[in-house]
């Protein structure tokens, strides 16, 4: 068996409501983050001494217009949570922002995703990092935007509000991958990441799905995508078979893509995101798929996200729990070192980003507009 020595890890767990969306008097409860921060020192301590080396995680907290509306204010989760967090960062781990650009329609009564609208989408990414800068007095240790959203304007404003990196890209993945998701109406269109490069880069500003000619200009920008895998190594026919079963809205969207050359078709790429939330038929195939991905980027490393409803959600939960005890069997797992967003550049290289914190940028957050 292949073996590769330090192989950074990044586990991000984007930290939200249970509820994908919710009306402004329905708040949802965040159970799934309540169990997850119950299932962290467990599981932080068995890939200590598996690996020998501490564990860190990141944590990408959702700061933006729903949140605001549901809960009061838009900084809830970091405000109610503070001491949690505070010790998560001793403890090493990274914490970010995961801001959504959806917004409240009254008269429809939906949560619009509103890609569309530049405007809207500025507003939403200025008021995650200018509010967590005030809240923590520093910057995002990271930034992953939610619903799949990026271009190249917004990949632009993080460079400017001085966040350094950036976990939205997803290799393989197509544009509206959950458009039908009920009780939303989406314009625009998410990130296209069909054909985004695989691994870390400094995104260009006039593209940022290509790497900058130079090397990024100076600017401290990072885009690490997450980590994708060849097609051929998903579950088997019969047991995709079964999931379409259970999950037909999201199997049709996925037939609609594969027959119409605007949102796929012949330029599928030939491989897709390594998902967490997929069931394998054997556990072990997923780490297997995890492995030959790392080794074939020149500086192996594996990013993987998860929302915090895997903490509540049985089915979610007991997928994760399966994969991690999968892994605690692997002999490969010595090799993996769980990290931060920060430290795994720096393993790999590719930054003399420190774990210092960087200072809050003078940035006055945006109300953004009903």
């Amino acid at each position: 068996m292949l073996r590769i020595l330090m192989v950074p890890l990044v586990l991000c767990i984007d930290v939200e409501p249970d509820a994908h969306v919710f009306g402004p008097d329905q708040p949802s409860p965040w159970s799934g983050f309540e169990s997850m921060l119950e299932m962290a020192p467990p599981l932080r301590d068995r890939l200590r001494r598996l690996t020998g080396r501490p564990a860190h995680f990141g944590w990408s907290l959702r700061i933006d217009p729903q949140v605001a509306m549901g809960y009061g204010s838009p900084t809830y989760v970091a405000e109610k949570y503070r001491a949690r967090l505070d010790d998560l960062a001793a403890q090493g781990d990274a914490i970010g922002v995961h801001p959504h650009a959806w917004r409240w329609d009254a008269e429809r009564q939906v949560t619009v995703a509103e890609h569309a609208d530049r405007q809207w989408v500025d507003s939403c990414t200025e008021l995650a990092v200018g509010s967590f800068c005030q809240v923590f007095g520093r910057v995002p240790d990271y930034h992953r935007f939610g619903a799949q959203y990026m271009s190249t304007p917004t990949m632009n404003l993080l460079r400017h509000l001085g966040v350094t990196v950036d976990l939205t890209v997803e290799p393989g993945e197509g544009p509206d991958r959950d458009a039908q998701l009920p009780g939303t109406v989406w314009t625009g269109q998410t990130g296209d990441f069909r054909h985004a490069p695989t691994g870390p880069y400094r995104p260009s500003p006039d593209d940022y799905l290509r790497p900058a000619e130079d090397g990024g200009g100076g600017a401290n920008l990072w885009e690490v995508p997450l980590t994708s895998s060849d097609s051929s190594r998903f579950p088997t026919p019969a047991h995709r078979a079964r999931r379409r079963l259970q999950h037909p809205v999201r199997s049709a969207r996925g037939l609609v893509r594969r027959v119409s050359p605007s949102l796929g078709g012949p330029s599928l790429p030939g491989h897709r995101l390594l998902a967490m939330w997929l069931e394998w038929a054997r556990p072990s195939d997923f780490w297997d798929a995890a492995f030959e991905a790392a080794t074939s980027q020149p500086s192996p490393y594996l990013a993987f996200a998860i929302r915090t409803d895997t903490g509540s959600h049985p089915v979610l939960r007991h997928t994760f729990t399966t994969l991690m005890d999968a892994l605690m069997e692997d002999e490969r797992a010595a090799d993996l070192s769980f990290v931060t967003p920060a430290e795994a550049l720096a393993e790999m290289g590719r930054s003399e980003m420190s774990r210092a914190r960087l200072p809050a940028p003078p940035v006055t957050p945006l109300e953004p507009s009903q």
